[in-house]
């Protein structure tokens, strides 16, 4: 019975060492994971902090890409209106020399019947 005993103490002893070696096991892969989840914390930051980076300096390219079409644009409806308004003062100006001159072109040709009417 004895060596029945001192059999079963030397499997607890074992047991015993097991369970301390698999607890130091757990500790250091605690240790690993926690060491892990620190360096992707920080990976997945500095991508965040890069992407956000990118996209604010595409967001300035674009803003001012479209801040310079938007100027060209307003120039070139500019020069457009200067242009059609000076056109359209011309015509307006054509329309006026037309309505004035054909009362006169009728007075002259009333005048030029009229003489010939007298001289006949």
């Amino acid at each position: 019975m004895t060596e029945r005993l001192a059999h079963l103490e030397k499997k607890v002893d074992s047991i015993e060492s097991t369970l301390l070696r698999l607890n130091e096991t757990i500790i250091h892969l605690d240790s690993k994971v926690e060491l892990q989840s620190t360096k992707l914390t920080g990976a997945l930051e500095l991508q965040s902090q890069r992407l956000s980076a990118a996209l604010d300096l595409q967001g300035q390219t674009f803003s001012s890409g479209l801040d310079l079409q938007t100027q060209k644009l307003t120039s070139t409806l500019e020069n457009k209106s200067i242009s059609f308004d000076g056109k359209l003062k011309d015509l307006k100006l054509s329309i006026i020399l037309w309505v004035l001159g054909l009362p006169g072109l009728a007075f002259a040709l009333y005048r030029i019947y009229q003489s010939i009417a007298t001289h006949q």
